[in-house]
């Protein structure tokens, strides 16, 4: 027959069992939880009591019970504790690029409203030449109707402006999540998945095809490969000017993705790139079959050709709505 704990006991093993963690901060409600821990303990021990008298059965509840209960709050406590810190993560890192969403667009609508003023002018100085006409000469009508066909052009010119900053808005919308979108998954690539594919001495398809483009990219070009074993599966260099160039600083290639210059990339490369993204080799399946690192890499190309192909559309749209 087993001895039950008498209260001072079950706290002492209580507050004994959660000092031994250091991780644990219960801060005021330490005392709280260790008092919990003895009720649920001792309400267990009347309950096999109760089942002893009512079905003539014993049900032991042991110290090790205790112990238990003990080992499992610890578990539970260290789980939720890094599922609410891993969800804390990724709102702050949603937090973050909203933010820096919102900057771009006001800097732009900034842009586009810049040119109200002037538009504003011209309607002030076309009322003010009317009234001068009227009571300058009786025959002002000719005039008016001149200064009332350039007050309407105006007016026109402020519809254009509008309808211009509305589209530039709409061909950026396109662009700009997928922009954000890559920039946030270049950021979550672990460093030691290139390191890895340094490494690897015979590379496949897909990889040596995906270190193509983004030399390209970064308009880098590879030294011709005089080493017959490496020449079969990187005829052209480019896996080993990877090797020497991007792979030998991750850190640093991974910060150079995300400040890339996508203003100014120029028509003749993604006149280039395109068409290779577009090959079967470099299709979604076949890059994260081959590295999963390589598959924010190809998502972030993909975002650099789009936002260079809104920018086409919207730059003349800009300069338009500024003239």
């Amino acid at each position: 027959m087993f001895t039950n704990w008498p209260e001072e006991a079950l706290i002492s093993v209580g507050t004994g069992s959660l000092a031994q963690d250091a991780t644990i901060d219960l801060g005021e409600d330490k005392d709280g939880c260790i008092q919990m821990f003895k009720i649920i303990h001792q309400s267990v021990e009347q309950i096999a009591l109760r089942y002893l008298d009512e079905m003539g059965r014993i049900m032991y509840v042991t110290p090790t019970s205790y112990l238990e209960l003990l080992s499992t709050y610890k578990k539970t406590l260290a789980t939720r504790k890094k599922e609410v810190g891993e969800a804390k993560q990724r709102l702050a890192k949603g937090l973050e690029v909203l933010a820096g969403a919102a900057v771009e667009v006001a800097a732009l609508q900034q842009k586009l409203t810049d040119s109200q003023p002037e538009l504003e002018r011209t309607q002030k100085e076309v009322a003010e030449t009317k009234i001068v006409i009227a009571q300058e000469n009786a025959d002002a009508k000719e005039v008016k109707d001149v200064v009332s066909k350039e007050e309407a052009i105006a007016s026109v010119q402020a519809a254009e402006v509008k309808a211009i900053k509305d589209g530039a808005d709409a061909d950026l919308a396109v662009a700009l999540p997928a922009l954000e979108e890559a920039v946030k998954k270049v950021k979550q690539i672990n460093v030691n998945d290139f390191y890895e594919l340094k490494g690897i001495a015979t590379p496949g398809a897909a990889i040596v095809k995906m270190f193509e483009v983004v030399a390209k990219m970064f308009s880098k070009k590879p030294a011709k490969v005089t080493d017959p074993k490496k020449k079969e599966s990187d005829p052209d260099g480019y896996f080993e000017l990877a090797k020497k160039e991007l792979l030998s600083n991750p850190k640093k290639f991974l910060q150079d993705l995300i400040e890339y210059d996508k203003d100014h990339i120029p028509d003749a490369l993604v006149a280039k790139v395109k068409p290779m993204m577009e090959l079967e080799v470099l299709s979604e399946a076949k890059i994260k079959s081959a590295s999963g690192a390589l598959v924010a890499v190809r998502l972030w190309v993909n975002a650099m050709v789009t936002y260079h192909e809104v920018l086409k559309i919207v730059g003349p749209k800009r300069a338009t709505a500024a003239e």
